[in-house]
């Protein structure tokens, strides 16, 4: 006599067969949209540490990232010329 397991019965094997399959009909598209401004430079500085904390408790006050305060920073620079 053979004895055959069945642990997913006809439905739930369609059913997860083609939960499975959805996963290639999902568009290109998904994910954060594409940015008009893409930021894809990145820099690395050393700063000492009364410095980082003048950084620190700017961005806090202005609601910024510290990398958003570093571009403002360079375009003060840059007006200055």
């Amino acid at each position: 006599m053979k004895i055959t397991l069945d642990f997913l019965s006809t439905n739930n094997y369609n059913n997860y067969r083609n939960s499975k399959s959805e996963v290639r009909k999902m568009s290109p598209r998904t994910g954060r949209p594409k940015s008009d401004n893409p930021k894809s430079n990145d820099i690395k500085v050393r700063l000492d540490d009364i410095t980082h904390e003048s950084l620190l408790k700017y961005c806090e006050e202005h609601q910024i990232s510290k990398a958003e305060a570093v571009r403002r920073g360079i375009h003060l620079v840059l007006q200055q010329k």
